[in-house]
């Protein structure tokens, strides 16, 4: 079923709810950064990659276990159309995923998160080019004010460098321009396929691929560097679950930022267009610097109000009931 069958009220209910993921996925900025440290402290001498690589795999893999016994019953019989769903958005979303947080090691977060709202445009292009859709000058305008709200939210204050010097010029953007990519094709595909797909299949296949492709990454790096391999030995799993601030970091990030954003993302999107989709997304930092400011890991910026407030003000068009005919949908 096509996003454009769907009644303006259930389109609403969808949006609501992918602004919602974006609360979630908002809270996962500063707590995967909280726990990330907290993993940091307790192996001190396995490299940073790594240890975030294992942190997203641990964390995916509960994930899946934990939705699979909550979804029991529905988790039997899969179709075609579920697997082709559940494996390209998960592929996509962990490929996107990997190369942003390769990429920020070699980028200024400014520069990562400019990028990454890139997916913003790609989208509605993709869906008048790729999926025959077009796309209506509201949106269009919506999309306009996101990217800009994303640029201002992530405009750099004061003198930043990046964590480590590049291989060769611009290998951190173009990384994080990939990641975009992937992320643009994880919505094209949820577009595609979710409509026919059980949402509750869909979200079990991605948080699979997403742990399965995370920890072969991690396994790379103990190849490559046998000191993080510490970081999935059973003495470095003890050490890390024995740390109070991992744990509740953790939980959060499974129960919250991943089975409620996801459950929510894979039922809700094939409500919308892609591009009317992707506007919505642009929530995501700003609840996550929302979160920030909070847990005092952000100070306070006039470009944070500034560019935030054009997110919600894109946002709110993308609801606005369209004044074209209904027999030539704008969306």
């Amino acid at each position: 079923m096509s996003s454009d069958n769907y009644t303006p009220g259930q389109k609403t209910l969808a949006a609501g709810a992918l602004a919602l993921s974006c609360v979630l996925w908002g809270w996962s900025f500063p707590t995967m950064q909280i726990g990330a440290d907290a993993l940091g402290h307790a192996l001190p001498d396995v490299p940073d990659l790594a240890l975030r690589f294992s942190f997203l795999g641990q964390r995916f893999l509960l994930a899946a276990l934990l939705y699979f016994a909550l979804t029991f019953r529905g988790q039997f019989g899969y179709s075609r159309t579920d697997w082709k769903a559940g494996l390209s958005t998960g592929v996509c979303y962990t490929l996107g995923l990997l190369c942003q947080l390769v990429g920020l090691r070699y980028t200024l977060p400014s520069i990562s998160g400019f990028l990454t709202a890139m997916c913003v445009v790609l989208v509605p292009i993709a869906q008048s080019w790729i999926g025959k859709r077009p796309v209506g000058a509201r949106i269009w305008v919506a999309v306009v004010l996101a990217l800009v709200g994303g640029i201002v939210m992530g405009w750099p204050s004061g003198e930043q460098k990046t964590l480590t010097t590049p291989p060769f010029p611009g290998f951190g953007e173009l990384l994080t321009v990939l990641g975009s990519f992937a992320f643009t094709g994880q919505i094209l595909f949820l577009d595609r396929f979710g409509a026919k797909a059980k949402p509750v299949r869909i979200t079990l296949l991605c948080f699979a691929c997403t742990a399965v492709m995370c920890l072969g990454t991690c396994a790379v790096f103990c190849l490559a560097w046998p000191r993080a391999f510490e970081a999935n030995s059973s003495s470095g799993i003890l050490a890390t679950w024995n740390n109070q601030t991992y744990l509740w970091t953790m939980f959060t990030l499974v129960v919250f930022s991943s089975i409620g954003a996801f459950h929510l993302m894979n039922k809700f999107q094939p409500y919308l267009a892609p591009a009317v989709a992707g506007v919505i997304y642009c929530l995501e930092p700003v609840f996550a610097a929302l979160f920030s400011l909070l847990l005092g890991q952000e100070s306070e910026r006039p470009e944070l109000y500034i560019g935030g407030g054009l997110v919600l003000v894109a946002c709110v068009l993308t609801t606005i009931k369209p004044t074209e005919p209904r027999n030539e949908p704008a969306q």
